[in-house]
């Protein structure tokens, strides 16, 4: 229940000055939001694949693959944000202003980059997840039961 009352008091037009920045507000493009849904379709669909990858050739392996997951969820969608974060907080010139590339290469990250239209480069994060999702095909392909 109070997870929905963040989400409703976050989604609010007077609340979106907490999110944005000059950059965010010279990066918001008017008619582009079909361009930022289907970074997020993209950016939905490739962490799925790569987790179906995963527990294929695990499963493979081992009925125990709790471990291999948890450790892909935090490697690839907690620490970019907050190596991000931690990257503007620690650099003063930063804050306010365009967010690095890790921001994207975290499915997370990315979907509060195409949602609020934060200024991130996209294509560095789309590239890792296509490489991470062809990878996990590849090992789930390969997997012999």
């Amino acid at each position: 229940m109070i997870f929905w009352d963040v989400i409703r008091h976050l989604s609010r037009a007077r609340n979106r000055r907490f999110f944005s920045s000059p950059a965010a507000a010279r990066a918001r493009p008017e008619g582009r939001t079909g361009f930022y849904a289907a970074w997020a379709f993209a950016f939905f669909l490739l962490p799925q694949i790569t987790v179906a990858g995963l527990l294929r050739s695990a499963y493979a392996a081992t009925e125990k693959t709790l471990g291999i997951i948890a450790l892909y969820l935090v490697i690839f969608w907690a620490l970019p944000p907050l190596a991000d974060l931690a990257l503007q907080t620690a650099r003063p010139g930063l804050v306010g202003e365009a967010h690095t590339a890790l921001l994207a290469c975290s499915p997370v990250g990315a979907w509060i980059a195409a949602a609020l239209w934060v200024p991130a480069p996209m294509l560095p994060g789309l590239i890792l997840h296509l490489v991470l999702a062809g990878g996990a095909l590849y090992l789930a392909h390969r997997a012999k039961y």
